[in-house]
Formats: structure tokens, C-alpha cells, sequence
């Protein structure tokens, strides 16, 4: 059997399904693999890695290595069939905001989410478990009628939620003794900066869920219930409510300094989620005219927040309205559907399987790195590229100044060199482009302010004449 797939993703998928097939298949080596399939040898090693890293084989070292197929592996690499509108919707009675922001996102990432089995890396279960805390000190407050809990107290409940006693078999996680003390260190912060006016709490991690429409191709109108988890709930007198996020991470966003956007400075998640607990807020609570998502970093005592407006409401709907059908016509077109292509960005590192990507690592953008092995090799190629810079561009700076010339690059548009330019602020050692280019000469960035000042210059007098022409023609 020769395996030629030219899709990353369909190759690993016949790969992983040649191996299952046959008994004979597993604990076979890699050569003994490519022998039998026709695979180039470095092709195979990649992919075998990759169908590792997604659960699907493991690796039982020795001399030479031999593959076997992992228990339980193929519930981990089922596809996702077709199926029609009824049964994907007795499957999928509700769409979860989970689902929605993946495909928001990314459409593989989707697909490998709802392929997969359940599982859970130690920093998810970290930040699982610390939202069971929350959930219990906060029910614990509300029953107590005290705004602040001790932090003694908080820490009794944490290390009641570890046992987990109350969590069904297939919910319960497993945290490493590592994380630990970010726990506790996230509890502690929590616990003694943190005030809760609990009278207006409305709901502890409850799921909320709204209604809305999209027409079908068929032009029938469809209706849609999408649900949403939120941490914590507040309402705001008169009109208003906070959606609290918790963010069991260090990695606390920019700073807002005057941005007329502040969703900006929410994490990589927050505006979508803002957006979504917003509009299922306000269509769960008709009076509710605002909704704040405070998202909340206890481990670094940090704060971000942005509003929704009720006005904004319909935007919001028509556009989750498009994820929702976008979501229904991927689940019944199948696994198998060209529908479910893959967007690199920043959330490949989010990705549960990016093993399994067809996206070339390099093509991933800000979302390249994969783990920290990755991290590690990237951060030593930087420190190296960055000192080759360094020395390339002294070099180059002497002989510039030796030769009295710049060095020519090449460019499809036109001359373009590497030299001294004369800027406001002084000669800075940069790619330009000379006066005497056919490109032209570099210009300065345009002043828009100015520009939008003259064109409402110009706009007013426009009126201002049309408005003469007309008292002419009454008068």
C-alpha cells in the first residue's frame, strides 16, 4: 500500500488507519513502516511524531524505536461524519460559545476539538480548578452574608476542591504538585484583595442560554440556542451588569493609555467573549442595558475591562447568527469536508492538535511555536540571528563609509539601497529608496489629521455655497 496523500491532515488520517487496520501493523519500526507503505523515510518520522503528540501512537523506546497503536486511540482519531439537519441538531441540540469561538478562530481547531476525546494540559486544569474554588467561596460568602472571605477559610476550600469528591468520574482533572503553589499563591491574592458586595450576585458559574435566527439556504428561518458558562455575574444598579472573568495566568495585557478602543487591551479570547456574555446577558435579563466583562489576573493583581451597550446588541446577534450557520453546515458536511480549512494566526498556539495541521509552522505567523522545545529553539535562533545582525550591519557601515557609496539591493519595484538617509530626527542606517530611484523618493507618511481637516474644509464650503445657490433659486 502506498500512501501519497497530498493533504498533511488525509496522509496522517491513512496512516493512523493503515496502522489500526491490522494487528501485524503495530510494533513495527519506522523503516519497516515506510517499506511497506512507500512513505519517504523523513516524511513518515514527522508524521508518526505528529500522531504521537495527538494520542493516537506511542513510541516504546529501544533500538530501533517501534510504534505501537495507544489504547483507546481510535475513539481519539474518529472522524466526524456527515450527517443531515435532524441529526446533527439531536446531536448538537445547543452550540456551546466554546465551539463558537474556536471556529471564530480557526475551522480545523474546531474539528479537532469535536474529533477528539476530553482532556486537559496541568495549566487548563490549573485554571479549572480555580474556578471550582472561586465557584464554593463565593457560595460560601453569599450563605454567610460576608463581602470577604479569610484567607485561611479560602484555603480550607481549595483544599477541599483538590479532592474533587463531588465531581463526576469524567469531569475530574489531574494537577501535578508543581502547580500547586500557583494555586495557592492565586488563592491567597484572591482572597485577600478581593470584596464582594454579594447581595447583587447573580449567578456563580451558570450556564445561560438565548435564542436567535438564521435563514438556511433553503430560505427557511432557523432557530438556534446558543449557551455560555459565565465565572460570575453582578448586577450594576440601574441598568448595568460585570461579567467576571477569572485568568489564572501571568500574561497580563497591554495597558490601555488612552486607546478609544479598550478591547484592545483585553486578552487574546476577551473579545470574542465579550462580545458573546454581553448579548447573552442582555437577552437573558431584558432590563439589563450594559454588560462589562471584567476580566480578573489574581496571580499578578491585574485588571481589564470593556462595555457592551444594548445598542450594540444587534450587530453582535447578527454576527454570532453567521458563526451559528457557519457551525450547523461544517458539523453536517462531515469531518471529510473541505469546509473545515485551516487559518494560521496567534491561536495556533491554542490548537489541540497542531501536529495535525497542514499549516506549515513557519506559515503560522505569531502562532508558530508549538511547546516549549519549540520556544527554546526559537529564542536561540533569535539571539543568533539578532548577533549576525549586529555584525553585518557594523560591517556594512564601514564599508559604506570607506567606499562613499550605498550598496545596492535588490528590489522588484525599482532601485533600492542600503545606506545613510537624511531623516528629521538625523542620518539613521536603513533600506531606502535614492532620489534618483525609478520608485521615486521615499516620502513622508501622510499627515491625515491634516488631510481630514482640509476635506471638512472643503465639504463645509461646498454646503455653504449650496446653500447660497438655493436662497438664490427661492429668492
Amino acid at each position: 500500500m502506498t500512501l501519497l496523500r497530498e493533504s498533511v491532515h488525509d496522509r496522517r488520517a491513512q496512516l493512523f488507519a493503515w496502522i489500526s487496520a491490522d494487528d501485524a501493523h503495530g510494533g513495527l519500526t519506522a523503516r519497516e513502516i515506510a517499506e511497506q507503505t512507500g512513505m519517504d523515510g523523513r516524511t513518515l518520522r514527522h508524521d508518526l511524531t505528529a500522531l504521537a503528540a495527538s494520542r493516537a501512537l506511542v513510541r516504546t523506546p529501544g533500538r530501533p524505536a517501534r510504534w505501537h497503536l495507544l489504547e483507546g486511540a481510535p475513539a481519539r482519531a474518529r472522524s466526524l461524519p456527515p450527517r443531515t439537519f435532524e441529526q446533527m441538531r439531536e446531536v448538537f441540540p445547543t452550540i456551546r460559545q466554546s465551539y463558537l469561538s474556536r471556529l471564530d478562530d480557526c475551522s480545523l481547531a474546531l474539528l479537532f476539538d469535536l474529533e477528539g476525546a476530553d482532556y486537559s494540559s496541568h495549566p487548563q486544569a490549573r485554571g479549572t480548578l480555580f474556578h471550582r474554588f472561586t465557584a464554593e467561596a463565593l457560595r460560601t460568602m453569599q450563605r454567610e452574608g460576608e463581602r470577604r472571605i479569610p484567607v485561611g477559610e479560602a484555603l480550607e476550600i481549595l483544599y477541599e476542591v483538590l479532592l474533587q469528591r463531588d465531581v463526576p468520574e469524567s469531569e475530574r482533572v489531574r494537577i501535578p504538585m508543581r502547580e500547586l503553589p500557583l494555586l495557592r499563591i492565586g488563592v491567597i491574592k484572591w482572597a485577600g484583595e478581593n470584596e464582594f458586595n454579594v447581595d447583587r450576585i447573580a449567578a456563580i458559574e451558570r450556564r445561560l442560554s438565548a435564542s436567535l435566527n438564521y435563514v438556511a439556504p433553503t430560505g427557511e428561518l432557523i432557530e438556534r440556542t446558543l449557551t455560555g458558562q459565565v465565572d460570575l455575574l453582578v448586577m450594576n444598579p440601574p441598568d448595568g451588569a460585570t461579567v467576571v472573568d477569572w485568568k489564572m495566568t501571568w500574561a497580563l495585557p497591554a495597558e490601555p493609555t488612552g486607546d478609544p478602543d479598550p478591547t484592545r487591551h483585553l486578552s487574546y479570547e476577551g473579545y470574542f467573549q465579550q462580545r458573546f456574555y454581553g448579548w447573552l446577558v442582555m437577552r437573558s435579563f431584558p432590563a439589563v442595558q450594559s454588560v462589562t466583562l471584567r476580566e480578573v489576573y489574581p496571580l499578578v493583581s491585574g485588571l481589564r475591562k470593556a462595555t457592551l451597550l444594548r445598542s450594540d446588541l444587534e450587530d453582535v446577534e447578527r454576527e454570532l447568527a453567521i458563526l451559528a450557520a457557519e457551525f450547523d453546515a461544517r458539523v453536517q458536511a462531515g469531518g471529510e469536508s473541505p469546509l473545515w480549512s485551516p487559518s494560521p494566526g496567534k491561536h495556533c498556539s491554542y490548537c489541540p492538535r497542531p501536529g495535525d495541521c497542514p499549516i506549515e509552522a513557519e506559515a503560522r505567523g505569531e502562532g508558530a511555536i508549538e511547546d516549549g522545545d519549540m520556544a527554546k529553539r526559537y529564542a536561540a535562533q533569535f539571539v543568533v540571528a539578532d548577533q549576525v545582525r549586529k555584525h553585518r550591519v557594523k560591517a556594512l557601515k564601514a564599508w559604506v563609509d570607506r567606499s562613499g557609496e550605498a550598496v545596492p539591493l535588490k528590489s522588484a519595484k525599482g532601485r533600492y539601497v542600503m545606506g545613510w538617509k537624511e531623516t528629521a530626527n538625523g542620518r539613521r542606517f536603513v533600506p531606502f529608496v535614492p532620489e534618483d530611484s525609478d520608485r521615486g523618493p521615499d516620502r513622508e507618511e501622510p499627515d491625515l489629521a491634516a488631510a481630514l481637516r482640509a476635506s471638512a474644509d472643503q465639504a463645509e464650503a461646498q454646503t455653504v455655497q449650496g446653500d447660497a445657490k438655493v436662497r438664490r433659486r427661492v429668492a
